[in-house]
Order: C-alpha cells, then structure tokens, then sequence
C-alpha cells in the first residue's frame, strides 16, 4: 500500500515565503514605522507615553520657549528628527530606532536611579515604547503578514 500526500507543494511554498519574509527587512520596517507613528502621533501630543503623564514643563521652560507641552521645543526637533533603520547584523536584521538629538536620552534615561533625568533636575519623560508594547506590535505585524501568506 502506498500513501499519497497531497498538498505538501502547497505547504512548503507557504514555508518557503515565511522564511524569505522574515529574511527581508518587511516585517522590521513595518514595526519601526509602527514604532515611529506611536510615538510621533499618539505620545508627544498627548504628553505621555505607556509609562504614564510626564512632568509638566517648569514655569522658567514655559516662558523660554512658548509652550508648557513637554518635549515640543520651539522647533519640535526631538519629535521631528525620531527615525528608524534596519541594520544587517550577523544574526539577522536589526531595527535601530532612536533621535539624533543629544538631550533624547536625558528624557528617556534616569539619572543614577532618581527620579530625574540629568543631575540638573530635567526630568525623566521616556517616549520610547515599552518593551511590552513593542513587543505586542511585532506579535501583531507579523500574524498580519504570516495571514497574507496563509491565503
């Protein structure tokens, strides 16, 4: 007796996309620009971020630069300049996502466990996405396009 097994081009075409999608740089660019869009539309607006409200400016920053939301200067650099590329590395692609700006990492760092990010007291406002929110996002991209393939 003989078994047929049918179907198996099928699946291994389907297997063979996954593994080419994940080897292309599809699903990273589609987190990072995910990534971007949060934090450019949702956290800087709205002066918060998965970490909770950020600290008010000081009435001293207010009248320096117009504005009393934090972490929209007079330009809005920091959440103009935000940007994302997907490197090549020896284990597979890699997302870098991050601002250009200096004082970036004073908002999203903490100063040697206080509360404040610099030792001049500019407070810690993180704007980056938890890990838990990223990784939530890449859970969801990739079942989007491992769908598209399934069809």
């Amino acid at each position: 007796m003989i078994a047929k097994i049918t179907g198996i081009q099928k699946f291994t075409k389907k297997l063979n996309d996954t593994s080419k999608l994940v080897k292309s740089n599809v699903i990273l660019e589609a987190l990072g620009q995910k990534l971007l869009n949060t934090m450019q539309d949702k956290y800087f607006p709205g002066a918060r971020s998965e970490e909770g409200k950020w600290k008010p400016n000081a009435p001293s920053t207010i009248a320096w630069k117009g504005s009393s939301l934090p972490l929209t200067g007079k330009s809005s650099d920091l959440r103009n300049r935000l940007q994302y590329e997907v490197v090549a590395d020896p284990r597979g692609p890699l997302l870098k996502i991050g601002s250009p700006m200096k004082y970036a990492e004073y908002h999203q760092q903490t100063w040697e466990g206080h509360t404040y990010a610099t030792p001049d007291n500019i407070p810690r406002r993180p704007f980056f996405p938890t890990k838990r929110k990223i990784e939530k996002e890449w859970i969801k991209i990739a079942t989007n396009f491992l769908k598209k393939i399934d069809r």
